[in-house]
């Protein structure tokens, strides 16, 4: 069993990897920098990991269950389907700030097992909530209840793959979040009602006095 101190250790760890993977990519990143980068030797960071591969399974599967709270807790203080969506909207645009889109090519080419977690992810339980929360919204009367939501939910998630696309957003013209940005608020406009769109505009005036 690990210490308390060990426990501690390890989640610095998962996080400081999180953030520099995020920052950097995976590739360029080595362990040096990261054991540089907490003040901590390398031989300790090998007592809490095997290797690289999986300090980078270790980090999607902490952001997954991550997610999962994240998400439930959107859920929980939402005040219609509408506020949940800008809520969610909200926390990946922070999560993506700053993102290097090197991040997912490399996870996709160099790491397989961990990008499959990461997709698994994507492809079941954001597509869930994606699904729930536009019936709710087309109950609600705030979404437009002509579209197919199968089709609207995998779209959502698999433009992911075009947003990181260098050859169509290069990094150096285009920051990721600003990309994102642009699209949610497009597929947002695309799906919802008259009263959608008001409530809609209400719902932005609102994330933007709270700075949110």
């Amino acid at each position: 069993m690990r210490s308390t101190v060990n426990l501690k250790q390890r989640d610095a760890l998962l996080e400081k990897a999180r953030q520099m993977f995020l920052k950097h990519g995976i590739k360029n990143l080595t362990m040096d920098m990261i054991a540089k980068s907490l003040s901590m030797s390398k031989k300790t960071i090998y007592l809490m990991v095997r290797d690289k591969s999986q300090l980078v399974k270790e980090v999607i599967e902490r952001y997954v269950s991550s997610e999962h709270e994240v998400h439930e807790q959107i859920k929980r203080m939402s005040e219609n389907p509408l506020h949940e969506m800008m809520l969610m909207i909200s926390h990946v645009l922070k999560q993506t700030d700053g993102f290097n889109p090197e991040t997912l090519f490399d996870m996709q080419q160099l790491y397989p097992e961990s990008y499959k977690l990461f997709f698994h992810h994507r492809t079941t339980f954001l597509y869930n909530r994606l699904i729930e929360n536009m019936e709710a919204g087309v109950q609600a009367g705030l979404y437009r209840g002509d579209f197919n939501k199968d089709v609207i939910a995998k779209i959502y998630i698999g433009l992911l793959k075009v947003f990181v696309d260098q050859q169509l957003f290069p990094a150096k013209k285009y920051a990721f979040v600003d990309v994102l940005k642009e699209y949610l608020d497009y597929h947002l406009r695309a799906i919802v009602t008259d009263k959608g769109l008001a409530e809609l505009e209400i719902q932005k005036v609102k994330f933007k006095e709270s700075k949110i």
